[in-house]
Parts: structure tokens; sequence; C-alpha cells
């Protein structure tokens, strides 16, 4: 995992870490893009997928993820918000 110079790192507890290691050992690190003030609600109801989009068919829907960090973190996806607490 490589968390950039700056940035925040959210973390979800879905299970006990053994049953996390023999669940997703095989799986790679996928990243989203998204701006502070959605959050909130992807934590409390997960993501809602978007419907026929550039890679989705007509009758298709996709929430968009990526193994690049650098990808996700693109302005267009996201943005850089200063907290003065911190």
């Amino acid at each position: 995992y490589y968390c950039p110079s700056g940035w925040a790192r959210f973390s979800l507890k879905v299970c006990d870490d053994t049953d996390f290691e023999r669940t997703f050992a095989d799986w790679g690190y996928l990243y989203h893009g998204t701006n502070s003030k959605h959050v909130g609600s992807i934590l409390a109801s997960g993501f809602r997928a978007s419907h026929a989009l550039c890679f989705c068919g007509p009758d298709d829907s996709a929430v968009y993820m990526s193994p690049s960090i650098e990808y996700s973190g693109h302005p267009r996806y996201g943005c850089i918000e200063y907290n003065p607490e911190t």
C-alpha cells in the first residue's frame, strides 16, 4: 500500500484479521477517487453504481475503481482539501 505525502488513509474493518487474510489474501488494492462530501454516504450505504456510462452497456452499471492511486487522485475524481486541524 502506498499513501502519498499529505494524503489521508481511511480503512474499514470488514471482518476479523484472520478471516480477512483467509478471504482476501489474493486480492489486490483498488482505489476510488471521490470528494470528501461523498465519503459519509459511501460508508453508510456503500457505493451507488452508475448506469450506462462510457464503459457500460445501456443496461449495465458499474463503480469505477483503479489500481492506480495517482489516477484515482486526479482532480476529475476528487479534490484536495485543506484541513487547518492537521
